[in-house]
Order: C-alpha cells, then structure tokens, then sequence
C-alpha cells in the first residue's frame, strides 16, 4: 500500500517520505509500506476469513477491542525505516476473540498510513484515491481506512501496479501528454462521524508502543 501526492515546485521531502523527481518543477511524495497484501494474506490463512467474517470484522466498533497490534511482521519502511521490526500484538486477555485478534493489524495498518498521510501536503479539501487486491477484496478494510484518515476514500478498481501507473501517468503528463489522471473509480467510502477521533486515539496509542519497543531494542545491542 502506498500514498502519493502530486506537486509543482521544489519542496523540502517531508521526514520519513521520499520523492520521485519526474521532472525540474514536480515531483512525487509518498510512503511506502511493508504492511498491506502480506499482511491479509497471513491473516486469511492464519484465521480463515471468509465473506461471513469480514462483515462481522465490518460491524465491530473502532478500537473497540483494547488491543494495540504493530503490524511490523516483516519490518517497517515510512516512515521510520526499521528492518529490525517485528509485529507485536498487546493488551490479549481471555475475553479476546479471534475476530477482534484479526481487526486490531487490519487497523494498525490504517494508523501507518495515516501517519503517512500526515506527513504529506494536503489540501483540506483533498480525497485519497486508494487500490489494491487486498483493500478490494475486504468489505471492512476501506472503512476502517477512510475512518483513520477522517477523509473521503475513492476506491480505486486497480488490483496492482497501480503506484506504478499513477507515477507512469504524472511523467507522461510533466512530458506534455494529455493523458488523463482520473481514477478507474470503483465506489466512494465517507468516513463515519467519530470514528476519527477513536482511531487518532488508538493511533497514538500504538507509536508509544512502537517507540517503547524500539528503544528497548537498541538498549539490548
């Protein structure tokens, strides 16, 4: 998964982003993650989600479960960069089941992005336009995202590649070529009313935690 923003001039990279130079004058920010396809692929064979699942997954309140997962299972990259990373899941008791064990990574992931996202220049008006086989396939996910981000999200019907053809088209459009930036649009989530507010809680949340481990970490080597 990944987040790009398009624009003119020559501007400082925000920290733990990184830029395509498509031309002198624009250039494309973003973050990328680790975290995304990998991570439903394990969740799907690990829990055996079906349809029937995931809408439950749907119907349960944000944060709701008390559980703060680092979905780090293979490292981090934006914005911190930590190959040493590992996945961490806090706060198991016996009343935990297995669909709140699934939905607590689902909406770490939507906390990385929208640390991401913050991190880019954003008018206040802006929609994030959002794809991937993962993403789609999930009735639950893009809610959860568009809840975290506390923005409009425009699904995108791409299953993948699509950060390489949205940058594919930006060049060709800095090129002098009319092609056209729109989005293969798929359907528009709006975020539910204060559900934002749980998420940047339950966000905040989880960077103590990976802070506190990080440290931890580097205190032992």
């Amino acid at each position: 998964m990944r987040k790009l923003l398009w624009f003119r001039a020559a501007r400082p990279i925000p920290p733990g982003l990184w830029s395509y130079h498509i031309d002198a004058g624009t250039h494309l920010p973003g973050g990328a993650l680790t975290e995304g396809g990998n991570l439903y692929a394990w969740l799907q064979s690990t829990y055996r989600l079906t349809r029937t699942s995931d809408d439950d997954l749907a119907a349960m309140a944000p944060d709701a479960h008390g559980l703060t997962f680092l979905p780090a299972l293979g490292g981090t990259r934006s914005p911190d960069y930590d190959p040493h990373a590992r996945g961490t899941i806090h706060g198991l008791g016996y009343a935990s089941t297995p669909a709140q064990i699934v939905r607590a990574p689902m909406e770490g992931v939507a906390c990385r992005l929208s640390d991401v996202a913050g991190r880019l220049p954003l008018a206040d008006d802006a929609t994030f336009i959002a794809s991937g086989r993962a993403l789609l396939a999930s009735h639950a996910w893009p809610q959860i995202l568009a809840d975290a981000l506390g923005r409009p999200l425009l699904l995108e019907d791409i299953r993948a590649g699509s950060s390489a053809r949205g940058a594919a088209l930006l060049a060709l459009r800095a090129a002098g070529l009319g092609v056209s930036l729109e989005p293969v649009a798929q359907r528009l989530v709006e975020p539910t009313p204060g559900h934002h507010d749980a998420y940047r809680a339950a966000c905040a949340r989880m960077g103590r935690l990976t802070r506190v481990l990080r440290e931890e970490r580097e205190a032992v080597r």
